[in-house]
């Protein structure tokens, strides 16, 4: 059901919560940003990630999500990655109805040739700015994993694995 615009949309912003729900979009510097579904392989691998972290978290309290989930960072961005985890110990981000404020813990893209570049440059400069600790790229087709952790406030690139993330803020590997 469509809802009638009472008020002209005046931002990217305004735009994006005037969009139905499960619209594929983000707001990545004050902008509208669309994609397609992503490719089948893209959905595995995500599913296998998550999965795998889920059943390695055990009894702890940290919430772990998956795409579609919006996440709010600052006034410009809202993102939306594939997998993200806030650990029990995250005092920076708030869990609300509408989506995720503040900077999860762990944030994981799967790349898409849709996507791959805006993953790899724009949010990865977000994520940075904003505190996500550790950032994986994932090549779903290849399965190399590209790792960023975050150090006096920038990201330094820790190493490339092919089929596992090795996270420091688990510390644990994570096979898929």
């Amino acid at each position: 059901m469509t809802r009638p615009i009472v008020k002209v949309p005046t931002s990217a912003m305004e735009v994006f919560h005037m969009l139905p729900e499960g619209t594929m979009c983000q707001v990545i510097q004050k902008q509208l940003v669309m994609s397609p579904a992503p490719e089948t392989q893209h959905q595995k691998v995500c599913a296998d990630i998550y999965f795998n972290i889920r059943l390695s978290l055990n009894n702890t309290t940290s919430q772990l999500f998956f795409s579609p989930i919006d996440v709010y960072l600052g006034n410009d961005h809202i993102l939306q990655p594939d997998i993200l985890l806030i650990t029990d110990k995250n005092t920076r981000c708030t869990v609300k109805d509408k989506g995720i404020f503040g900077a999860p813990d762990i944030i994981i893209e799967v790349l898409s040739p849709s996507s791959k570049q805006i993953d790899l440059q724009k949010k990865k400069r977000i994520y940075e700015k904003f505190g996500v600790q550790e950032y994986f790229a994932v090549e779903p087709k290849s399965k190399e994993v590209l790792h960023f952790f975050l150090n006096n406030g920038k990201y330094a690139p820790e190493y490339v694995t092919n089929n596992f993330i090795h996270s420091k803020v688990l510390g644990k590997d994570i096979h898929f």
